[in-house]
Parts: C-alpha cells; structure tokens; sequence
C-alpha cells in the first residue's frame, strides 16, 4: 500500500491533490473468528504424528493470536482519525492509528533484507 501511495502522490502532485495513506495496525471488529481459533483447524485432518510437530508452535500461536485480540484500537478511534485527515486542509502524507501501526512504519525505513530477516525469525517454527 505504501508504494501504491507514494506512486498515486506522484501522479496527483502537478493538480495539487493529495494523497494520503492511513496505516491502520489491529483494529477491533466483529470477525474475531478470524484469528482466535485459525490454527485448531488446519491442523484437525492430519495424523497426530504429525500434527504434534507444530502443537507446540501453534499454540504459541494462538496464545499470541488472542493477546494480539486484547491490544486492538477501537473503530470509533480510527474513524476520528480517517475524519481528521479527510477534513485537514493541508493533511500529513501518513497516518498511522492501531496496535502495532508504528512497527509497520518502522520496518519500512529498513532495508528489505533486513526485514525479511526479521520476518523469517519471527514466523521459524524451529
């Protein structure tokens, strides 16, 4: 989305029109099924052998799932802050509003080797 952002400020500049990205981390909505519950399922139709492979990982997972749940940043809250940068009349090229938005801002200021660095020891199973 970054980059679609920084490209579309580009193309509207000469016409004055700006073009604003709002970074949204977690945010609370109704479809908590989305992540609470994820990793039982694709793990039921495999053999337990198997399956116990990942049991530790995946719990660890949910765990995280449901704590990450506990953190997310109120709707009400992030239409303030969409409605503050609709009606600025000179808006900041970013908003960020959510658990964890500013940690996606930040990764961006890294080289990308260096995210997926990252990226890969966060989600090792090992």
């Amino acid at each position: 989305m970054n980059c679609i952002a920084r490209t579309l400020d580009l193309e509207l500049r000469p016409w004055g029109i700006p073009s604003i990205l709002i970074r949204c981390g977690g945010i609370k909505r109704d479809a908590r099924e989305r992540t609470t519950g994820h990793t039982e399922e694709p793990s039921s139709p495999r053999p337990a052998e198997r399956a116990a492979l990942y049991a530790e990982a995946l719990a660890r997972e949910e765990e995280e799932l449901a704590q990450f749940d506990r953190s997310r940043t109120g709707t009400q809250e992030v239409a303030e802050v969409i409605f503050r940068a609709l009606c600025a009349r000179r808006p900041r090229r970013r908003y960020r509003i959510g658990h964890l938005s500013g940690l996606s801002a930040a990764m961006e200021l890294l080289p990308q080797t260096v995210v997926d660095f990252l990226m890969a020891r966060r989600w090792s199973i090992v």
